[in-house]
């Protein structure tokens, strides 16, 4: 006889393989998109962190979902070479963060001192949910960390947004609310640099 809990499971599996195919979609699309304005994905196709350790069931399933991207033309340009934009899917945490009720969105950019690269950066550092009392509203939070190489892998500036990510229903909510606000923060760092 087949149990009830058990066919519920399995359709919430299948449930959830379907729930990672449309953020799959979604990500591709925002690839898309960046590629369209001349940004290029730095991530390869790995997109998130997870393990098949036993001892590490709670890491079965991705908590975050990343991808981080650099000007197409970067080595050749002189302004904004310093800046990569990321996005990123968070989908909760073993640890819950205050307000965080619902899987996430988060977009934004980081600014490098000379001669530092994305390399250095560890990716879950990029995505965490913002600072408890910031709301997924599409508000960038900004900070200025200085200009000392040697600190934050080289890291001198962020911003951050998020928005939830069921606020994106299609291609129009994703470029209204993520990818020009996004990009028209890129510009205004820029111009802040040519000043």
């Amino acid at each position: 006889m087949v149990s009830d809990v058990g066919k519920q499971i399995l359709a919430g599996l299948a449930e959830t393989r379907r729930f990672f195919g449309q953020i799959s979609v979604l990500v591709q699309t925002v690839d898309g998109m960046l590629g369209e304005a001349g940004w290029e994905c730095v991530s390869t196709n790995k997109c998130t962190d997870i393990t098949s350790h036993i001892l590490r069931s709670q890491q079965w399933m991705p908590q975050s979902i990343y991808r981080f991207y650099r000007l197409a033309d970067s080595e050749g340009a002189e302004v904004g070479k310093d800046i990569a934009l990321f996005l990123g899917v968070l989908l909760g945490e073993e640890q819950p963060q205050i307000g965080f009720l619902e899987p996430w969105l988060t977009f934004g950019l980081h600014q490098f001192a000379t001669g530092h690269s994305m390399q250095g950066i560890k990716y879950n550092e990029w995505i965490q949910p913002l600072e408890n009392q910031h709301n997924p509203d599409g508000g960038f939070q900004s900070e200025n960390l200085g200009n000392n190489p040697q600190e934050n892998d080289g890291l001198v500036h962020y911003s951050v947004a998020a928005v939830t990510l069921f606020s994106i229903q299609n291609s129009e909510d994703l470029n209204s609310k993520v990818i020009a606000p996004l990009l028209k923060r890129f510009q205004n760092k820029v111009e802040e640099q040519e000043i």
